[in-house]
C-alpha cells in the first residue's frame, strides 16, 4: 500500500493536547506484543489511539491484541504484505495529529511521548523528533546508544540509518505528503523515509532528544539472515539519492563513497554468512571510492589484505561486524 495525500506542506496549530497514534505492525509477534502493547499503555503522556496491524500472522498475535479490548484497535491483514505496507495501512487508518511507531519486539520507556511532545511544544516548527535508545543485545546486555545530532544527520544518514524507528515521534501531515513507507523495499524501508523526510524538511524542523525513549530488542534474526537483500535496497537507496540530487561534483563524490560503503559493509556481512561473494563484494568497495574517509579508515584496507589471504592461501579469518551492520 502506497500513502497518497493532497494536502499542502503546512503544519497545522499546536493546541493544548497533542494527539498520537502509535502503531504497531507485527507479524507472528506472540511471544512480544504483549509487552510492547503495555509500554504504550503505561505512557505518562497516555497516546489517543494503539493500532496494531496483524500482517497475516500465524500464530496468537491477534489474539493477543484483542484480549486488550477497546484500549487497542487491530487492523488484521488477510495475508503477509510486508512492514511496509503494514505500516502505511496503519497511518492511513490513524486518528492522531503525530505519528509515534514501535515494532512488535521493542517497546517504548514511560516517558518516551511525554519527552518528545513537550518538544514539539517548546518548538512549533518540528515536524520530527527523534531520540536516544537503549539496545538489548542477543546476550540480555542493554547498551544506551547516543542519537546523531540533528546538525550531522543529513550527511551521516547518507551511510546508515542513523534514526531508529522506535524513537521517531514525526506529523501524519509529513508522512502522508510523501507517501509513506515504500512497499518495494523488502528492507531498511524506514531509512529510505528518513531520507525523504530529510530531503523535504528544513533543519529547524527536525529535533532529538537525547534521553532514552525506547529499547530496541536485537534478534538473531536482525543480524545477517537478509544480508543480500538488505545490499540491494541500499544500493536503490543510494542510487534514488543521487538522481534526486543536482549533480555537483561535490555531490558524486559523496555517492561514490556511500556506494563504497554500502560495498563495505555487505562484503563483511557475507563473510560472516560465509558466502561465496564476499570478496569480490570488497573489492568492489575499494573500486567505488579507493580512498580513506570518516566512516571507512584504513582498517578496510587491513580486512581486505586478509580476505585476499584466506581465499588464495588458507588464512583463517574472524568474523568482523561494523556499527553500520548492527540495525535494518
Amino acid at each position: 500500500m502506497i500513502l497518497q495525500s493532497h494536502c499542502r506542506f503546512a503544519h497545522s496549530s499546536i493546541g493544548a493536547v497533542l494527539s498520537v497514534s502509535v502503531i504497531i505492525a507485527a507479524y507472528n509477534a506472540e511471544a512480544f506484543l504483549a509487552a510492547a502493547i503495555q509500554s504504550c499503555l503505561s505512557q505518562t503522556h497516555p497516546p489517543l489511539e494503539i493500532i496494531v496491524v496483524d500482517d497475516g500472522s500465524t500464530d496468537g498475535t491477534s489474539r493477543i491484541a484483542v484480549s486488550y479490548g477497546s484500549q487497542v484497535r487491530l487492523i488484521r491483514l488477510p495475508k503477509n504484505v510486508g512492514v511496509a505496507s503494514s505500516r502505511n495501512i496503519g497511518i492511513a487508518a490513524a486518528k492522531g495529529d503525530w505519528i509515534s511507531f514501535l515494532d512488535a519486539d521493542d517497546w517504548y520507556l514511560p516517558r518516551k511521548l511525554e519527552l518528545q511532545l513537550a518538544a514539539a511544544k517548546t518548538e512549533p516548527s518540528l515536524a520530527m523528533i527523534y531520540g536516544d535508545f537503549i539496545e538489548r543485545t542477543i546476550d540480555g546486555t542493554d547498551l544506551n546508544v547516543t542519537a546523531c545530532e540533528p546538525n550531522r544527520l543529513r550527511e551521516f544518514i547518507q551511510y546508515r540509518c542513523a534514526i531508529t524507528i522506535c524513537t521517531v515521534l514525526v506529523r501524519r501531515e509529513t508522512i502522508l505528503l510523501l507517501g509513506g513507507f515504500d512497499p518495494a523495499l523488502k528492507v531498511i524501508e524506514d531509512w529510505d523515509l528518513w531520507l525523504r523526510v530529510l530531503h523535504r524538511l528544513q533543519p529547524q524542523e527536525i529535533g532529538c532528544v537525547h534521553e532514552p525513549l525506547a529499547v530496541y530488542r536485537r534478534t538473531e534474526g536482525s543480524l545477517t539472515s537478509k544480508t543480500r537483500d538488505m545490499l540491494n535496497s541500499r544500493l536503490l537507496i543510494a542510487n534514488r539519492v543521487e538522481a534526486a540530487d543536482q549533480g555537483s561534483f561535490k555531490e558524486r563524490l559523496l555517492r561514490r563513497r556511500v556506494r563504497s560503503f554500502i560495498y563495505y559493509d555487505a562484503a563483511i556481512a557475507l563473510r560472516h554468512d560465509a558466502a561465496p561473494d564476499y570478496l569480490e563484494t570488497m573489492l568492489r568497495s575499494l573500486r567505488e571510492w579507493p580512498l580513506p574517509c570518516l566512516v571507512m579508515g584504513r582498517v578496510r584496507y587491513k580486512i581486505a589484505l586478509v580476505m585476499l589471504l584466506q581465499r588464495y592461501f588458507g588464512w583463517k579469518l574472524e568474523p568482523h561486524r561494523t556499527q553500520a551492520s548492527r540495525r535494518s
